[in-house]
């Protein structure tokens, strides 16, 4: 029973550390680091199952505890919100399935590993969009 009680309480304690409520959702930029692809803006009244996608990333992820991803990101967002705050995140989609998202400041730098369907959701909507290749290696994380 305590077991339980302990899993629930994490699983609460992570949900709210990184969940993000779509409703509050002012815009969301995509700042692309290849420098040939323009940044894009969507805003929830034109784009609002595309800003799903990304709210859905960040609130089905699982934090990997003291990992920093080494390998340059595949772009940032950053997602402002009605009450004037922000936050900002880097992303990183892979050919084989897997999507990672750092958290920046001014929240403290957390990683994440998306859940590999919302992963392959981002996948396909970014294979749809003109001049964008998904990163096609693997992973690196700082050494300890």
């Amino acid at each position: 029973m305590r077991f339980f009680i302990v899993c629930m309480l994490c699983s609460v304690i992570f949900l709210s550390a990184c969940s993000i409520p779509k409703e509050e959702v002012e815009q969301l930029t995509l700042n692309y680091w290849n420098k040939d692809v323009p940044s894009m803006v969507l805003y929830p009244e034109e784009d609002s199952k595309d800003i799903q996608l990304f709210v859905d990333a960040i609130n089905n992820s699982e934090l990997l505890h003291d990992k920093v991803i080494m390998t340059e990101p595949f772009l940032s967002f950053n997602i402002d919100f009605a009450d004037e705050k922000e936050k900002n995140y880097h992303l990183w989609i892979l050919t084989n399935g897997e999507g990672y998202i750092q958290q920046l400041h001014p929240d403290e730098n957390k990683t994440f590993q998306m859940d590999s369907s919302v992963a392959l959701a981002l996948q396909n909507y970014f294979k749809k969009q003109d001049d964008v290749e998904l990163i096609n290696t693997e992973i690196e994380f700082e050494k300890d």
